[in-house]
């Protein structure tokens, strides 16, 4: 069984990697911090780069909360952009 599962996220994965265009909404949101789900954001950011894949990464965290590694992918002056939105939060709030 454990196998079949591993077989099953490293397809997934690997589509990740490979697809032509790739969006990743929210980096951050939910998460853990763990230097594996950073690690494995990494791989795929860094396959992307090097081949020319265009990615779009969102995230509401400061640059500084992300790794300098995953940053620095996007902040090449010919094949990166970082665009900073500073509006506020458009989702309303729930009143306690």
């Amino acid at each position: 069984m454990h196998s079949e599962v591993k077989d099953a996220y490293d397809d997934i994965f690997e589509r990740f990697r490979r697809a032509r265009r790739l969006i990743i909404d929210d980096v951050g949101s939910g998460s853990t911090g763990s230097n594996w789900e950073w690690g494995e954001l990494e791989d795929i950011v860094n396959y992307r780069c090097r081949e020319g894949l265009l990615t779009v990464v969102t995230t509401n965290l400061d640059l500084k909360e992300l790794p300098d590694r995953i940053v620095s992918r996007f902040d090449d002056a010919v094949n990166g952009r970082i665009a900073l939105i500073s509006a506020p939060d458009y989702r309303p709030r729930k009143k306690g």
